[in-house]
């Protein structure tokens, strides 16, 4: 319905392979090609989800991604490694701007699940001296993004009520929020992957 796969689907330079990446075994024989670069962008993103389905989010943002980890330990170890965290890891902030030397706070299981491998991408560059980065985008937005449901963010969902002629609805209206285009989050990427700080964390916003 978001016409994505079709988008990469039709790229000549995307080899596109749909797998769970819960499922190991398949995920080792993806890695064991060996690459020069592996973005882990993948997740479980919505904190509803979290809630009415805990372990499916821990499964997802945590097993899983711990497992891929150590198999780019294994067998990735020249790879330059860079994983998508989360800025909601910080929880409510108790001072701004609100800096990567925060302390982390989750307050829902999808935060403390985005926690851990946040971690230990930048403990595999302590330890193995692996060339790894890790991201803590804010609210992002964009092109082909989630827009049937507020649970992926409120443009989307805005948009969408205007599309449909339904009121948008506001609630408190006195909250803060910061908002990040997708083509900002690219661009920043691109900026991090041709640098040398590695094990640093960047958040972007």
């Amino acid at each position: 319905q978001y016409n994505r796969l079709k988008y990469l689907k039709d790229d000549d330079r995307v080899r596109f392979l749909q797998v769970d990446v819960r499922n190991t075994k398949s995920m080792r024989g993806i890695l064991n090609y060996g690459f020069d670069y592996i973005l882990l962008f993948h997740g479980q993103v919505s904190h509803a989800v979290s809630v009415d389905e805990p372990l499916l989010d821990y499964e997802i943002n945590t097993d899983a991604t711990i497992r891929i980890l150590a198999e780019c330990i294994k067998s990735n170890k020249d790879a330059t490694i860079l994983f998508a965290g989360s800025r909601s890891i910080f929880g409510e902030p108790t001072y701004l701007p609100l800096d990567e030397k925060h302390p982390f706070h989750p307050v829902a299981f999808y935060e403390a699940d985005k926690a851990l491998p946040d971690w230990w991408v930048r403990l595999m560059h302590t330890h193995y001296k692996m060339k790894t980065f890790v991201i803590r985008p804010s609210n992002v937005y964009g092109p082909r993004q989630h827009y049937l449901t507020n649970e992926y963010g409120i443009f989307g969902w805005w948009i969408y009520n205007i599309l449909q002629k339904k009121p948008i609805m506001i609630y408190g209206g006195s909250q803060k929020r910061d908002y990040t285009n997708v083509y900002d989050v690219i661009n920043a990427v691109e900026l991090i992957l041709k640098s040398k700080y590695y094990g640093e964390d960047f958040n972007i916003s």
